[in-house]
């Protein structure tokens, strides 16, 4: 698998995970089999490319140990362990992809190179490496914005929402709202069995800070709107002797309090209502972003995602490799969205709202509409901060390949912008415009096979784009820009080691 003499890259995702007093720093690693990629068969290109996902071996760092030059020590260990060759392996990783924590830096460790030093300044130790960071982890930050505005009317929000959460997350207190409010009702029996159906699904749990939690939250909760009208508040100061040492399902005084206000003040009632509709178009709209983001290039829904897992009995290897759509400017359409959404397109908003109008609550009615137009703003320039740099010089490089990825009907248009693209890029780069280009940059700009495989392609004097150059293009193109898959193994570090 590691053979020097194949033609083979890695993409390095590596993450720590304080347990038990302990560090502990895993990571996994795409081996990505590149030899049967041919500039000349590019239709067939990423049909041809196996993916390998291997967990490297844990590191257990030290208490004061957490640091980059540890973690960089840890980081050595993990490769020899796995790949037996330090060196080769630095060659050939293609990508870091971690949170915005301590490992962010280890892309830019740097080593004195003693073979061939370059001025004699010391060069990244992984050179040819692109620094991502997870744009999961991004985007909590994007979405995180959302809690501050609404100043005046958050707090007391967050707690009704959390109240709601705390009461229907929990199934005892499910089914007895179904048999008080729904069974020994005096609605139609028929209503009855359909409404019961509805609340037969428990609430998710809301967690503040994680704002995924709030969107599940906030769906549940407009859904069953008119069956949650039905609560009746002291049911919950009920529950809160019954539930009282039991973790995430105890009530506070102010839960409590929140909710009571929630059935005794209609303009509290109006209010939150009308502000969890107006917060659930924002969030959807984040929703949306991770859902794209987690998906592929070549399965363009859901549906079609789940049908290949079904087939094969694994998801789509091309998840959450959305570097070359990024590079052309995919953010773009998630933000001309984002500037598109108001409270009027959408029905259930809008309605809430201009019921505050009509009932004179106009100042809690503006108080929702302002903090929407500042919940965009504050979107919209946290989500381009997060994403401008996958379009900059040497991110955007592997928009080239575009031509590959696109539709058939699509492809003489993107051959032609490729070539455009690669015309521009050296024509910048000769004349000094292209300053900042980065270890990456330079070995595709001043490396005498990809400099002129770019100036021919460019110039249309290829038919096809030399191989290569094709090559590395497509090693930087399989990163990874999503860290889930990482984090959802940190249990592992319960797993008893044991031999047989």
């Amino acid at each position: 698998m590691y053979d020097q003499r194949t033609s083979w890259c890695l993409h390095i995702r590596i993450d720590s995970s304080p347990q038990f007093s302990r560090d502990y720093l895993v990571s996994e690693v795409d081996h990505v089999d590149l030899s049967k990629v041919f500039s000349a068969q590019w239709h067939s290109t990423f049909r041809d490319i196996v993916i390998s996902t291997r967990l490297m071996p844990i590191q257990v760092l030290g208490r004061r140990a957490t640091n980059t030059a540890f973690k960089y020590r840890a980081l050595l260990r993990m490769l020899h362990l796995e790949t037996g060759d330090i060196d080769l392996a630095k060659s050939r990783t293609r990508s870091f992809l971690n949170d915005m924590g301590v490992e962010s830096k280890l892309s830019l460790v740097t080593e004195q190179d003693c073979v061939n030093p370059v001025n004699g300044l010391d060069r990244r130790a992984f050179s040819d490496t692109l620094p991502l960071h997870d744009l999961d982890h991004g985007m909590h930050h994007v979405m995180q914005e959302l809690v501050d505005c609404w100043p005046e009317l958050g707090q007391v929000f967050d707690r009704q929402l959390n109240a709601f959460s705390k009461y229907f997350s929990k199934r005892d207190n499910v089914e007895r709202f179904c048999k008080f409010r729904i069974w020994e009702s005096n609605m139609p029996q028929a209503a009855k069995a359909t409404l019961a159906k509805v609340m037969m699904h428990t609430c998710p749990v809301f967690l503040e800070h994680r704002w995924q939690y709030r969107f599940e939250v906030l769906q549940w909760i407009c859904e069953r709107e008119q069956l949650l009208k039905l609560l009746d508040p002291a049911t919950v100061r009920d529950a809160r002797s019954r539930d009282e040492g039991h973790g995430e399902h105890e009530f506070t005084d102010m839960d409590v309090d929140a909710l009571q206000l929630l059935y005794a003040d209609p303009v509290s009632s109006g209010t939150f209502w009308a502000l969890a509709y107006t917060m659930l178009v924002l969030c959807r709209w984040g929703h949306d972003v991770i859902g794209w983001l987690h998906g592929c290039w070549c399965h363009q829904d859901k549906e079609s995602r789940d049908k290949h897992k079904k087939d094969t009995g694994k998801p789509c290897p091309w998840n959450g490799r959305r570097l070359i759509e990024l590079s052309c400017g995919a953010a773009a359409g998630f933000i001309n969205k984002l500037r598109s959404l108001t409270i009027a397109r959408d029905k259930y908003a809008n309605e809430k709202v201009e019921s505050l109008k009509r009932n004179l609550y106009v100042s809690s009615a503006e108080q929702i509409c302002l903090g929407f137009v500042t919940a965009k703003n504050m979107l919209e320039g946290r989500f381009i901060q997060l994403t401008s740099f996958l379009q900059e010089v040497p991110w955007n490089l592997v928009k080239l390949l575009r031509f590959v990825i696109c539709g058939s009907d699509q492809v003489q248009q993107a051959m032609y912008d490729s070539r455009r693209d690669a015309f521009t890029l050296m024509s910048n780069y000769q004349a000094g415009r292209l300053t900042n280009i980065g270890d990456v940059g330079k070995k595709f700009f001043g490396h005498t096979e990809f400099s002129q495989g770019l100036i021919r392609w460019g110039r249309s004097l290829d038919v096809h784009m030399n191989t290569n150059l094709f090559r590395e293009l497509v090693s930087y193109s399989t990163s990874m820009l999503v860290m889930q898959r990482l984090e959802a193994k940190h249990h592992l570090v319960h797993v008893t080691y044991f031999t047989i």
